[in-house]
């Protein structure tokens, strides 16, 4: 057998060597590989390629973030009726749902600072209802209200809630300027069935008139909102029930869930204890 040449020997010596660097390069690639798809590496890269997204900062609004908590728990029915004002009477059971209000992230702070809305718990604190608010010249609306409440009295809570929409969108609206020559006034319930008003005085109103066919007020919030349709500012009231959170609206006489309404971003909503200050999702 012939012994291999010089070239020969040169040849496979190259070749040995070529494969060697080649098993190298896979070795290498495949921790690369490896490093790459692991959970934390694909962590490290979604920071680094967004930076900040995922902190949710505080918003630059008035929160009183010692009183902050979190989202309220499902509700539990009250054992008795319930009574009082909307500064948080009726049952202490009955507590609000979590649900994100037109999809937003709520901040629940004490109430403070808001002295139009203020005034309005302070002058109606006490009172037993709406009936002395139609006063001589809403004779004919006060009857109607008299048989909306008989016929509702042993109704569903959205049925109530439809029948008072109904009933108070038939005032007409006018603003704050026309009544009461200011730019933002929150007009009482004797106020606004009296002189009428704009969206905010609707939803108070409708308040307490749920609030007298036995709603229970801590399950209700005024809601002050921008409507990215119209591009202006506008008011509702929130209505949390056992299995959804209904919008009664001045625009329409329908009743539909909070999400039928997703071109509203509310600014914050109220009732008589908290203020919650809502803000997009990051």
């Amino acid at each position: 057998m012939p012994f291999p040449g010089p070239w020969d020997v040169r040849e496979s010596a190259r070749r040995v060597r070529d494969l060697r660097l080649w098993l190298a390069c896979a070795v290498l690639c495949a921790a690369c590989a490896a490093a790459f798809l692991a959970p934390e590496g694909l962590a490290s890269r979604a920071l680094a390629a967004q930076p900040g997204q995922l902190v949710l900062e505080k918003p630059p609004l008035d929160i009183d973030w010692d009183q902050y908590s979190a989202p309220d728990p499902p509700p539990r029915r009250a054992s008795s009726p319930p009574s009082g004002g909307p500064a948080g009477g009726g049952s202490a059971k009955t507590q609000l749902r979590p649900d994100r209000l037109f999809g937003t992230v709520e901040f629940k702070s004490r109430l403070k600072s808001m002295p139009k809305w203020e005034r309005v718990l302070r002058d109606y604190s006490g009172r037993a209802g709406l009936d002395a608010s139609f006063g001589s010249n809403r004779q004919r609306e006060a009857k109607a209200w008299e048989a909306l409440k008989e016929k509702n009295k042993n109704a569903s809570v959205l049925e109530k809630a439809r029948a008072v929409n109904v009933f108070f969108n038939q005032w007409p609206y006018r603003t704050d300027q026309q009544v009461y020559g200011v730019s933002d006034y929150w007009a009482t319930p004797d106020e606004f069935i009296k002189n009428s008003g704009d969206c905010e005085d609707y939803a108070i109103t409708k308040m307490y008139a749920l609030m007298q066919l036995g709603v229970d007020p801590a399950n209700m919030r005024v809601v002050a909102l921008h409507d990215n349709i119209r591009n202006l500012d506008h008011a509702v009231l929130a209505l949390y029930t056992d299995d959804a959170v209904y919008i009664l609206d001045n625009v329409t006489r329908l009743v539909l869930t909070h999400d039928n309404f997703m071109h509203y971003r509310p600014y914050f909503s109220v009732n008589g204890v908290f203020k919650w200050t809502h803000v997009p999702p990051k």
